[in-house]
């Protein structure tokens, strides 16, 4: 089951769901796997993101934090008007999005 953070990371990254014959049509969004939830740890200690975001009592407050913080550094830099930070806003997308490109190819 998706929960609401991990739908709000998915719609922020425009990660979509994924599509299936069957059951009737049945659509999910991707699993955030332990492979998954690493490599954006990897991603974050060398692109946008602070340290603050790795604390977590358990796995899954961290996993939390870490896709907050995602999203809150994902916004800011996207939104912002300097050029540099757009470009590095894009190239942040562009990695979280091929992770998950990767995880599909994976698993298919």
């Amino acid at each position: 089951m998706t929960t609401e953070i991990e739908k709000q990371f998915f719609d922020t990254f425009g990660i979509e769901e994924i599509e299936l014959d069957y059951p009737d049509n049945f659509t999910y969004y991707p699993e955030i796997t332990d492979r998954i939830l690493l490599e954006l740890i990897c991603i974050a200690n060398k692109e946008l993101i602070k340290s603050r975001y790795a604390r977590g009592k358990n796995t899954e407050e961290l996993k939390n934090n870490i896709l907050k913080t995602f999203i809150e550094d994902y916004t800011f830099y996207s939104k912002t008007y300097l050029k540099t930070y757009n470009r590095l806003g894009y190239n942040f997308k562009h990695q979280v999005q091929e992770l998950f490109k990767e995880e599909r190819c994976l698993t298919t």
